[in-house]
């Protein structure tokens, strides 16, 4: 009964969210797709879960609630709808020179994101002296790297791959394929992350792509928007290197496979290097540590210790604060995972009171640039506008804001995008004169 109830609230938070926003790919729809599969893997019990406290399906449903209230307080400020003309302002400069210079631009971004994730592997290279040492260490390099143990690597160098991954998937809408420029990109964050052996910056990477790339392609209505064909590959050709990136990370950080209680079916896929038990906790079980969490209520954090987290690790390079733990206490559901949805750590943070303000200001925000940007396409809405989908798209897992790589890519889009107008700008003169 409860699969159905959350497969038919799905599907209507979705349909209703189409109504309001004009397009299939909007916040309020990304929120309810991730929420209501998250809870409905939760709720085949492929794995011998825990019950859901009804407490938390209480926060859970008025968390969504007050998410949907959030996201349509702005159209009464706001008149939604298409822009009635495409491509102009902040895109029309950036193509001027028929893209010339946002290609160079993205090539030197990808570039650079290459050389960190090389020099990533050199300094492994150094410390284990080769591929199957580095390899055999995967868990050991994990904790490092979570532990800021690891010498000789560049910080905040994430920033440049998800700055180049918002750029790609504009570029790769204009161009109608995947170019040789975007595909630098993927590979350099997925080498990058796989040199950590980490998934969820490949996953963060994965979201900020395909947000960009569906929300500039619903912009600009080019040709390419009309070719299914072509979205579908590029849609495919993404999800196979992150997928796959992701299965040789958990292969040689040794996932465990077997849970006690797991159903025959999911029992089946232990071996597999796509489909697995550990997949399957990894995108169903936060949920239940969020009802584990509040059920119990143990846990005693400084005031927005998880939202603020950036602030609290500068403040800890000069002795002022202590660094905030990058991984938080775990629970056994009855298996032992850590990671609990932005519910959890807003309660951590603000206490009920963060179930309130936290889905209100973010859905609100999300919503006055979403309809900002499609008013009036300006490049700088859409930056933010990508930011805050990868935010909404990853509240079933946590909070991402905690990253300093995703402020650090804003910042260098605000760079170089002014560079990019100015030098299609004086290309496109100099393709006029001749």
């Amino acid at each position: 009964m409860s699969l159905f109830l959350i497969s038919f609230f799905a599907i209507v938070g979705i349909i209703a969210s189409r109504l309001i926003f004009k397009f299939w790919f909007n916040h309020l729809a990304v929120y309810t797709f991730v929420w209501g599969g998250m809870l409905f893997l939760y709720e085949l019990r492929l794995l011998d879960y825990y019950d859901i406290k009804p407490e938390a399906w209480f926060v859970i449903i008025i968390a969504y609630l007050i998410f949907f209230i959030g996201s349509i307080t702005p159209l009464l400020l706001y008149k939604t709808g298409r822009t009635t003309n495409k491509l102009t302002n902040s895109f029309s400069a950036l193509f001027a020179d028929g893209g010339k210079s946002f290609g160079l631009i993205l090539y030197i971004i990808g570039f650079i994101s290459l050389a960190a994730a090389l020099w990533n592997w050199y300094v492994l290279f150094h410390l284990y002296g080769s591929l199957v040492k580095i390899l055999l260490s995967a868990n050991e390099i994990y904790r490092m790297r979570v532990d800021s143990e690891i010498p000789g690597l560049l910080p905040y160098m994430g920033g440049f791959g998800y700055a180049g991954l918002i750029l790609a998937g504009i570029y790769t809408v204009y161009k109608g394929k995947i170019t040789f420029a975007a595909s630098i990109l993927l590979i350099a964050v997925i080498l990058r992350d796989m040199s950590n052996f980490a998934r969820i910056g490949i996953l963060i990477s994965f979201i900020i792509f395909i947000c960009s790339l569906f929300l500039y392609k619903n912009y600009s209505k080019t040709s390419f928007s009309t070719n299914k064909l072509k979205m579908i590959l590029v849609f495919i050709v993404a999800v196979v290197l992150i997928v796959v990136s992701a299965s040789i990370v958990r292969l040689f950080r040794g996932s465990y496979e077997t849970y006690k209680g797991s159903k025959t079916e999911l029992s089946e896929f232990k071996g597999n290097l796509i489909i697995s038990p550990s997949i399957y906790l990894y995108l169903s079980a936060h949920i239940g540590v969020f009802s584990k969490y509040l059920d119990l209520e143990s846990e005693h954090t400084r005031f927005g210790e998880n939202t603020l987290e950036p602030v609290y690790n500068f403040l800890a390079k000069f002795h002022l604060a202590e660094k905030v733990p990058f991984h938080q206490k775990g629970y056994y559901i009855p298996m032992w995972t850590n990671s609990s949805t932005y519910l959890r750590e807003l309660h951590a943070d603000f206490g009920y009171l963060g179930f309130f303000i936290g889905p209100y200001l973010l859905s609100f925000i999300t919503s006055i640039f979403f309809i900002r940007f499609f008013r009036n396409g300006n490049i700088y809405d859409f930056i933010i506008l990508t930011s805050l989908f990868a935010i909404v798209t990853l509240t079933f897992f946590s909070l991402i804001i905690r990253s300093p790589d995703l402020y650090f890519a804003i910042a260098i889009l605000y760079v170089v995008i002014p560079i990019i107008k100015k030098s299609a700008h004086n290309k496109s003169l100099i393709i006029k004169k001749v």
